[in-house]
């Protein structure tokens, strides 16, 4: 997981973010995947948006 933080932090393209994303929710406790989903519903990306709303 702590992979997952960084790749999220320092990638500039938001379809990958979408990929990571995924992971952060898929292993990551509800309490620290929260913390990525209120700034992946602001995301450029569609992907981003609709998995972030999607897992709240």
């Amino acid at each position: 997981m702590p992979t997952l933080r960084f790749l999220w932090a320092e990638t500039t393209h938001s379809y990958a973010r979408a990929d990571y994303l995924a992971g952060l929710v898929g292993t990551a406790a509800p309490a620290v995947a929260a913390e990525y989903l209120d700034e992946a519903t602001d995301d450029c990306e569609d992907r981003v948006r609709d998995l972030a709303i999607g897992a709240e």
